[in-house]
């Protein structure tokens, strides 16, 4: 049995801004108006990330822009480590 790799999947897409395409499927299971726990993991592992890249913020990045009208959206970013 194969594990789970949709929320790796989210993540890889949310974080790579040099993709160049994406296939998502009917039904993609990810709430991304709500709590954003991949975020916050993204977030909680920012030192990984490779040294040539920069972590996006949230509440300036063009990405996520279409859900800062979401007050839970807004207050999960507000709520991310920084460092």
């Amino acid at each position: 049995m194969q594990p789970d790799r949709t929320p790796l999947s989210v993540l890889a897409v949310i974080l790579n801004t040099n993709l160049e395409s994406v296939v998502i499927y009917d039904g993609f299971p990810f709430a991304s108006s709500h709590d954003v726990p991949l975020l916050k993991k993204a977030f909680a592992l920012r030192a990984n990330v490779i040294p040539s890249e920069q972590m996006p913020e949230p509440s300036t990045d063009d990405s996520f822009q279409r859900f800062m009208n979401d007050p839970q959206f807004v207050a999960a970013v507000k709520a991310l480590p920084r460092g």
